[in-house]
């Protein structure tokens, strides 16, 4: 099928979307809005919901005028009643751009912020909490993920090539990836070392689906010398009801650049396994913001999305 017939064939729902500001590259939160909805934080729209609008019309915010437009018709009715709803819990929820409650990533960094201790690091100081704990629902996934700027295709890439147990530099730099570089030509004892374990493992959760505590991923050491271990620990799936629950430990989390990165990595790896997901537990032994980094992680909460961190190695 040609291109013209593809567009003409959905030319109205095309419309729709246009009107309404939906980005065709919406369609990958599809899975996690599916998870969102079946989730027991997710229930929307039909008088439950504790999410975007229903959740700011419940702290007596009205919705901003721009979202009201977007809901003006563009189809017909008999489209409209069949689809409506679906479009607007959808739309609640990937589109619903402004709201009321700070993600929960961005609250860790408002508390390290604001409550953190300075300690003097090697790699620059610090301000940093000990033993924070972060309980991510889909719910707040996709709060995170909408309203923080992740580089999902790198990171896409980046855990198939650690689950490929690629330890070769050159072969990050080919997909983009240029954090690593300070690691010289290959990667010792970092994250391709455990995480070429982890299919295997996905594997027999998969085929087991037992209510098992031994679903368990070890990032320990080795006993080769350097300074590339990596900061996540463990990371451990249990099935519970039927649902998955990821649980991680991380021995150090850089709040601005290693910490999404972890929860999008870590998004990744449950949507491998066959289970709905009811949550991602991250506990955080020592998280930190750099030194260096202060002033623009008080931009991002600002609403600076276009801020850039600086690197610490």
């Amino acid at each position: 099928m040609k291109l013209i017939e593809i567009l003409n064939l959905n030319r109205e729902l095309l419309i729709y979307f246009q009107k309404a500001g939906i980005r065709l590259d919406d369609v990958q939160y599809i899975d996690l809005f599916n998870e969102y909805r079946t989730g027991r934080e997710g229930v929307l729209y039909r008088g439950k919901a504790r999410h975007g609008v229903c959740r700011q019309r419940a702290q007596g915010v009205q919705p901003h005028t721009a979202f009201q437009n977007r809901l003006q018709p563009a189809c017909s009715v008999t489209w409209w009643l069949v689809h409506g709803e679906e479009v607007l819990q959808y739309y609640l929820c990937t589109v619903f751009k402004f709201k009321t409650v700070m993600n929960k990533y961005h609250q860790i960094l408002q508390k390290v912020l604001a409550e953190g201790k300075c300690q003097q690091n090697k790699k620059g100081n610090i301000r940093y909490l000990l033993n924070e704990r972060l309980v991510l629902s889909p719910a707040d996934l996709l709060d995170i993920f909408e309203g923080h700027g992740i580089a999902r295709k790198k990171l896409r890439n980046e855990l198939q090539l650690f689950m490929q147990g690629e330890r070769n530099v050159e072969k990050y730099r080919e997909v983009g990836i240029n954090w690593w570089d300070y690691c010289g030509a290959i990667l010792v004892n970092s994250y391709p070392t455990y995480f070429e374990k982890l299919p295997p493992l996905i594997a027999r959760i998969n085929r087991e689906k037992r209510n098992s505590k031994n679903y368990v991923l070890f990032l320990g050491s080795t006993d080769a010398e350097t300074n590339q271990a990596p900061c996540l620990s463990l990371v451990q799936f249990q099935i519970e009801n039927g649902e998955l629950v990821v649980s991680a430990y991380q021995r150090s989390s850089d709040a601005n650049l290693g910490l999404p990165a972890d929860i999008y990595h870590l998004y990744l790896m449950a949507r491998q396994i066959d289970l709905p997901l009811k949550s991602i537990t991250l506990n955080l032994a020592n998280v930190h913001i750099y030194e260096n980094n202060i002033s623009h992680t008080r931009q991002l909460l600002d609403g600076n999305e276009n801020v850039r961190f600086e690197l610490n190695v």
